[in-house]
């Protein structure tokens, strides 16, 4: 048996909101995420959502409020938002 720490990889995913462009041509969010599993959904309708797990799925596209330094934090305490510092605390 080897000593030391378990080795691989930590895969997560973190949605963020959309850039200018996309608010601007008026995209709609087509992800939703329940836990670690992140659903794709067909923009158009026609086909069946994706769904994939990660080892961590973070929620950072609305439900957030700038704390007055240009930080983003949770607009509420039942807000999913995933601030930056909640992801290095998670991650480290």
């Amino acid at each position: 048996s080897e000593e030391g720490p378990p080795q691989g990889v930590m895969v997560c995913v973190r949605l963020r909101p959309l850039w200018t462009k996309g608010r601007e041509a008026n995209c709609k969010n087509c992800v939703e995420m329940n836990g670690n599993v992140t659903i794709l959904n067909d923009p158009k309708g026609e086909d069946e959502p994706r769904k994939y797990a990660f080892d961590r799925s973070y929620w950072s596209f609305d439900g957030f409020k700038d704390d007055g330094n240009g930080v983003f934090i949770p607009d509420s305490p039942s807000s999913k938002y995933t601030s930056q510092e909640m992801v290095w605390d998670d991650l480290g």
